[in-house]
């Protein structure tokens, strides 16, 4: 089989842990006139569909379909690359109006990773849809405590490319602004933002590939502060959250004045995450490049390298090329050890 030669679909994944306001903000956005101009598909878990009423379906009017598994996040993974195949069938058959997005929306307790992995690892996935961003919603009122008691929710925090706090408007400004602290610990690299009732702009949550790189591009190292000092090197595990996750989160960014080989890149990343492994929350990059003269995005979570991205510009008049990464329970002296051998293979001349 070819490789299809039409523009891949974009796909939006919303996660967040239970009850933290997905399907309300769901709700508005596919009432929002951007979707109803550019319609999407909307993929979302069995469990998570109890909170879609019948006037919520009814009036979307668009392509949905369930996927089993519930809050068993690797049954899900094995569905939903059937069911975007059925989808797209559909679609090109003319059964209903080309969607032009997919919005997928897990349970509560889902990690992202094992999601995101079909369409880095299934080539079919990977040669017609790439995931433009992650969002995840997070409970003003109980997200200190998600966050302490629940690994999956520092999870869903971690991968995100924006953190929408929602119920703010139940808490004072205090808890709030200790929870958005927090959040930007766990993860400096989203954007954070306050909504109320769900009610969000699409224009805000989409095409987020050009807002990352924009962020990735003015990343400061220095600004960023963990929550606590003296981490630990204990090994990342499902047990371990709250403070003893928030204490070992580190950030490392590096920079390259001339123009970088991508090939070069992939191979020194190849090496960081097969050191890193889960240890490895995010990885992102915009890179001036020797083979396109528009930034190439790169982004990585875990063991994943998700295929490159081009922008049509720039984000600024800087073309300098940073890598950010995202560690947890690693030594910072370890992980600098094993950026100076990623620095060595990026700088060794191609043959």
């Amino acid at each position: 089989m070819t490789t299809p030669t039409k523009p891949r679909i974009p796909v939006l994944l919303l996660t967040g842990f239970l009850g933290s306001g997905k399907t309300t903000l769901l709700n508005h956005l596919l009432q929002s006139d951007t979707v109803q101009q550019e319609p999407v598909a909307l993929l979302i878990n069995e469990f998570g569909s109890v909170g879609l009423d019948q006037q919520l379906v009814g009036a979307a009017d668009l392509p949905m379909a369930l996927l089993a598994g519930g809050c068993v996040c690797c049954a899900m993974q094995n569905t939903l690359l059937p069911t975007l195949k059925n989808l797209w069938m559909e679609r090109n058959s003319g059964k209903f109006k080309p969607y032009q997005r997919i919005i997928i929306e897990t349970t509560g307790l889902a990690d992202p990773t094992s999601i995101l992995a079909t369409f880095v690892q299934a080539k079919w996935a990977a040669d017609r849809h790439y995931v433009d961003g992650v969002i995840t919603t997070v409970d003003a009122v109980l997200g200190m405590q998600q966050l302490d008691e629940h690994f999956e929710a520092v999870q869903q925090v971690t991968r995100a490319d924006k953190l929408l706090i929602t119920k703010a408007d139940l808490v004072d400004s205090q808890p709030l602004a200790l929870l958005t602290q927090r959040l930007h610990a766990l993860n400096p690299l989203a954007l954070i933002e306050i909504v109320e009732h769900g009610q969000i702009a699409a224009t805000q949550l989409f095409n987020l590939r050009q807002t990352q790189a924009s962020l990735i591009s003015a990343f400061n190292p220095q600004s960023f502060q963990p929550l606590q000092t003296g981490a630990s090197t204990l090994p990342l595990a499902s047990n371990q959250v709250g403070s003893k996750v928030d204490k070992q989160i580190h950030s490392f960014a590096l920079q390259f004045e001339q123009p970088v080989d991508l090939e070069r890149v992939k191979l020194g990343l190849s090496v960081v995450m097969g050191f890193c492994d889960t240890h490895l929350l995010r990885m992102k990059a915009v890179l001036q490049t020797t083979q396109y003269s528009t930034p190439v995005v790169l982004q990585a979570v875990q063991h994943l390298l998700f295929p490159e991205q081009v922008l049509e510009q720039w984000p600024s008049e800087d073309r300098v090329s940073r890598v950010v990464f995202i560690t947890a329970g690693l030594e910072v002296s370890t992980m600098e050890s094993v950026l100076d051998e990623f620095r060595a293979i990026v700088a060794t001349p191609t043959t």
